[in-house]
């Protein structure tokens, strides 16, 4: 027993040792730690079923990368693109490359993994992208190149300006379902971002040192040029004329532009040394500026202050005298002109009223007094002028004497206004009255409606404009009438208000109105229902004639409103858009409805399903329907159901249904009220 202990005990110890020390002497390394990597593959598809990305899962795709060991390992992407590797290790900056074939071309995706798989740790490498790839294609080039995993650093390659040429490249590449590890554009910008990284650009050397300048002399020049003294209607200089010493500025107080007459001018010179001179050792009032009663500096200073003489006084120029303007009757005269800078006037008229009279000739005699800087003397004889009208004074002289003004207009004197009527239901309201040689004039109505409605008590208000020789001013108050109805107007006012006419006349389905058949009356609950007010259908009294919706295979004009009050805005929608594909106006059946016009009316259209089927509904008290068996009871609507397909109804049957819109039916228009 003591054998076997002295035997065995040395070789157990022995082997405990080795273990021990496995991680510390050579050729016995440690195991790797190893964990789970996992992620997802995506690639560039035109189809459908993409998320947001723009991309699909790649299904099927293989997947490979190179452990730490140096053994490469393979798995497959499941339906929705995801990837497992298990129980594996790996350094950092480890290349992931899928590969998967779309429409029979080979697209590779790349990921680099940044960091070594920890033990017990999962590692989720995330979506593989063009930015992925971009970077992966750098960091293999970077290994071919020389440099070893520890030496990559993601962020600088990230950082680098050409980065993104990169990634653009990759995405191309990508987006057109192609190779990017054999493309040449990705392999040349690439291969340029790895070589800008191994060997970077030598720094630019630092520049040398400037030499100290040499000693300025102080200025001695002492006439300043360029500046002289001002002159009435001129434009002030900004600066002096450059010696070699000194350039400047200049300044003007006050700073008129042009100069003013009469005005004392003040110039503020600011001068500024050129290179090796220097204002230091300059005196006090050193400089001189020709024309100047005074000019000024403090010592060391090229601030210069130049005062001048009074400039002499300008003669006026401004020959248009504003604000007196041809006599309106009923005015009250101006007494004085509007000002200009150059002067101001008063204004005396012959004969003298208080107010302006109708049919009177008037002259205006204006006194003008010049501003100061400004002169009359040397104005020109007959120089200046009055609203256009020819005006007369002596040389030299304010006194203007306008030739006679035109007579003044009569005061209008025809109160009956015509051409606005008691409303009808169902007609259109006028919106102009029938002129006269002495006005004319605006219609409004209100309530507003594009068709007179039944039962609905309606106030015309009626805007005048006086024709030429004719004025409003002198016209008394409630003095027109609007065909026999009292109206009312304030004194001088063309603003006409007619009292209410009587309510327009209730009207029922079946009779005559507006040009066709009433078809139909909204009633509460219809859109278009007013309490107090009939609004409703007026359809033709004959069918327009037989029509294709659209004369083509198909086209999406969005006229889809099915409900009442819909079919207005349908009939609009098709003809903008078919009219734009060269269809004539009645060719197809929204047209051929538009274009009908019953009882000069301008507004009929294809009625919306709804609106259909309330003359389906009505058919009888509205005639004239085609209701007999066959193709021929169908009638259009304006409603679309579908590129190919619009909404029909048959007047035999009453159903309501499709039809390609090639397909010839009836058209029978409609208009509301």
């Amino acid at each position: 027993m003591k054998i076997y202990i002295k035997t065995v005990l040395p070789i157990i110890v022995t082997l405990l040792l080795l273990f021990l020390l496995a991680g510390c002497l050579p050729g016995l390394t440690p195991a790797s730690p190893k964990g789970v990597i996992s992620g997802r593959v995506m690639v560039p598809s035109p189809e459908a079923a993409k998320d947001i990305t723009g991309w699909v899962p790649a299904a099927n795709a293989t997947v490979t990368l190179t452990d730490s060991e140096g053994v490469t390992h393979t798995v497959t992407t499941d339906e929705d693109g995801y990837y497992t590797f298990t129980d594996i290790a790996v350094n950092a900056n480890t290349i992931i490359t899928a590969t998967a074939t779309i429409d029979g071309n080979t697209v590779i995706i790349k990921d680099v993994i940044p960091q070594a798989v920890t033990a017990g740790e999962d590692y989720n490498s995330g979506t593989a992208d063009t930015e992925s790839t971009a970077l992966a294609l750098i960091v293999e080039e970077l290994l071919v190149q020389g440099l070893t995993s520890e030496d990559i650093n993601l962020q600088e390659i990230q950082a680098s300006d050409n980065f993104a040429e990169v990634v653009e490249q990759v995405s191309s590449v990508l987006e057109e379902n192609g190779n990017v590890t054999t493309d040449p554009d990705v392999t040349e910008v690439v291969n340029n971002i790895a070589e800008e990284i191994i060997n970077p650009p030598e720094p630019e050397p630092e520049p040398e040192p400037t030499p100290p300048a040499p000693a300025a002399t102080p200025i001695n020049i002492k006439a300043i040029l360029g500046v002289t003294a001002p002159v009435t209607g001129e434009t002030p200089v900004t600066a002096i004329t450059p010696t070699a010493q000194y350039t400047g500025t200049v300044a003007w107080s006050p700073d008129d532009d042009p100069f003013l007459g009469s005005v004392v001018y003040t110039a503020t010179i600011t001068l500024t040394a050129k290179a090796g001179f220097t204002l230091t050792g300059v005196g006090a009032n050193s400089f001189i500026v020709t024309g100047a009663t005074t000019d000024t500096n403090d010592v060391d200073s090229g601030i210069v202050t130049a005062v001048f003489p009074a400039t002499e006084a300008a003669v006026i120029t401004e020959k248009a005298i504003l604000g007196v303007t041809a006599p309106v009757t009923g005015e009250t005269p101006v007494t004085a002109i509007t000002p200009t800078d150059q002067y101001t006037g008063t204004v005396a008229w012959s004969p003298v009223h208080a107010t302006f009279a109708g049919t009177t000739v008037y002259t205006a005699t204006i006194t003008l007094s010049p501003e100061t800087g400004y002169t009359l003397a040397g104005v020109g004889t007959d120089f200046f002028t009055v609203d256009g009208i020819a005006a007369t004074n002596d040389t030299g002289s304010g006194e203007v004497t306008s030739a006679a003004f035109p007579a003044t207009a009569a005061v209008i004197t025809e109160k009956a206004i015509t051409g606005v009527t008691a409303p009808v239901t169902g007609e259109t309201p006028v919106t102009a009255i029938t002129p006269t040689d002495q006005y004319t004039g605006t219609v409004a109505w209100s309530p507003v409606h594009a068709t007179f409605a039944g039962t609905t008590v309606y106030t015309a208000t009626i805007t005048l404009s006086p024709e030429t020789g004719y004025t409003l001013a002198g016209v008394g108050t409630d003095f027109f009438t609007v065909d026999g109805i009292a109206a009312t107007n304030d004194t001088g006012s063309g603003e006409v208000t007619s009292a209410a006419f009587p309510a327009t006349l209730a009207v029922a389905i079946g009779n005559d109105c507006g040009g066709g058949i009433v078809a139909y009356i909204f009633v509460d609950g219809d859109p278009g229902y007013v309490v107090d007010e009939q609004h409703g259908l007026i359809a033709a009294e004959a069918d327009q004639g037989l029509a294709k919706w659209y004369d083509g295979i198909s086209i999406n004009t969005g006229a889809t409103g099915t409900a009442l009050g819909t079919g207005s805005a349908n009939t609009t929608t098709i003809i903008t858009i078919i009219t734009t594909q060269d269809a004539t106006a009645i060719n197809y059946a929204a047209g051929l409805a538009r274009a009908y016009d019953g009882d000069g009316n301008t507004d009929w259209f294809l009625p919306s399903i709804d609106e259909l089927n309330k003359l389906y509904l009505n058919r009888v008290a509205i005639g004239g329907f085609s209701t007999g068996m066959g193709l021929g009871s169908h009638y259009w609507s304006s409603t679309e159901a579908s590129g190919m397909l619009a909404r029909e109804q048959n007047f035999n049957t009453g159903y309501a249904g499709y039809d390609t819109k090639k397909t010839i039916n009836q058209v029978r228009a409609v208009r509301a009220f």
